[in-house]
């Protein structure tokens, strides 16, 4: 797996919540997840990610993750994903 290019960024995220800075929801971690244009730095931030935080945020961060995956497969940004593009992703 190939580590993303910007380690610091991830880092300095990481401990914003790790130190309990705020609750993220899912669109506050789909934000954070755009900075990925890659599928291989999308799993690596989701990885590092779920190590850290709480299993209630844990769910926010798989959501916005899937909804972020679906919009690098298919090159364009949603606000909500269209039914259609689930089935074709799946």
């Amino acid at each position: 797996m190939k580590v993303p290019t910007r380690p610091h960024l991830i880092r300095s995220w990481e401990n914003s919540v790790r130190s309990g800075a705020s609750q993220l929801n899912k669109q506050a971690y789909l934000l954070k997840f755009r900075r990925c244009n890659k599928q291989e730095t999308l799993d690596f931030m989701v990885a590092r990610l779920l190590e850290t935080v709480s299993a209630e945020e844990a769910l926010a961060v798989l959501a916005a993750a899937d909804h972020r995956n679906v919009e690098i497969s298919t090159g364009r940004s949603f606000d909500k994903i269209p039914p259609y593009l689930w089935r074709q992703i799946e």
